[in-house]
């Protein structure tokens, strides 16, 4: 062969090479919490590593992890190239490491995001400076519904001073005292409207379907009360569902596989299937980072420590 013959050989080889790496990357490592018992969560998360890896082609893998904080970390540091996250952290990751959304889990009604909101039952209760000195009904300690979003919308408009308090997330629970008379925390969506259906406080923070999730249709509890008795005070903004965060690392093509690959999981029985038993949602939607997590992050982010908690768990 002619050094000529060589060159063009070699020329030809190069090319190869750099369309290869340039098509996507090599592997598809998708961050999954583990909610089950470990055999159990292998067992379900393969069908699904299986149904992503057969309509991309692009060999795919399930990254274990104990919670959204530790899927963040698997994202941050390169284990994960994608991954489901909560809000939190998905903001987080998003302002913090350019992580982006690209789908997100639907709710029931098959939206994307619910409205957080405070409900009041029929009383003096006329505006949110009303609320200064009432006992507050919360879902638990850093939910969003419950507790982020309106102690966020609370600072961010004025209602409390939070300048001043340590920047930690214990400062949201000092902020919560200072403003609200002993606030009952727990229970999640059922226990803090019930919290308020039996007047063992004044307002409940959850979200905008609360009620008819609890007290309509063959569902309702014995404690609800009739809906005229109820009534939403204010709404905080909306809530995104988990969505699916992806490296800046990853390259568009791959981008756009898993993005059709998790797409088709609506279409066909045994796609449904995977949505049900292994992601427990019905359905999966396409979203942008700005639409699905901008106006979440601008309220949670009044909160002190927000940031520093959700990276050190992250972290740890």
């Amino acid at each position: 062969m002619t050094g000529k013959a060589w060159s063009i050989m070699l020329m030809l080889m190069i090319i190869m090479l750099a369309g290869c790496s340039s098509s996507g990357t090599e592997r598809i490592k998708l961050a999954f919490s583990v909610k089950d018992d470990f055999g159990t969560f292998v067992e379900k998360t393969s069908s699904l590593a299986d149904w992503i890896e057969a309509r991309t082609g692009i060999p795919t893998e399930i990254f274990p992890v104990e919670d959204e904080s530790a899927a963040l970390a698997a994202l941050a540091s390169g284990d994960a190239t994608a991954g489901f996250l909560d809000g939190g952290a998905a903001w987080i990751g998003w302002k913090t490491f350019g992580l982006e959304a690209i789908a997100a889990d639907q709710n029931s009604d098959g939206r994307t995001a619910y409205t957080a909101v405070a409900w009041v039952r029929a009383s003096d209760i006329r505006s949110v400076e009303d609320l200064r000195g009432r006992v507050s009904c919360h879902t638990g300690e850093l939910k969003s519904a419950g507790m982020l979003m309106p102690m966020g919308y609370l600072v961010r408009n004025g209602y409390i001073d939070a300048s001043g308090v340590p920047d930690d997330v214990s400062s949201i629970k000092l902020l919560r005292e200072g403003f609200f008379s002993n606030p009952q925390v727990g229970g999640d969506y059922i226990g803090a409207f019930q919290c308020l259906s039996e007047g063992r406080g004044e307002v409940a923070f959850v979200k905008d379907s609360t009620f008819d999730d609890f007290c309509s249709g063959e569902q309702k509890k014995e404690w609800c009360l009739p809906r005229e008795q109820y009534r939403i005070l204010v709404e905080f903004g909306e809530v995104p569902s988990h969505p699916v965060m992806v490296s800046p690392s990853l390259d568009a093509g791959t981008r756009g596989k898993l993005l059709d690959a998790l797409i088709a999981l609506n279409v066909d029985e045994e796609g449904r299937a995977i949505l049900k038993e292994v992601l427990r949602t019905p359905g999966i939607a396409v979203v942008s980072t700005e639409e699905h997590l901008g106006s979440y992050g601008s309220v949670i982010s009044a909160l002190p420590g927000i940031r520093s908690h959700v990276l050190a768990e992250a972290r740890n």
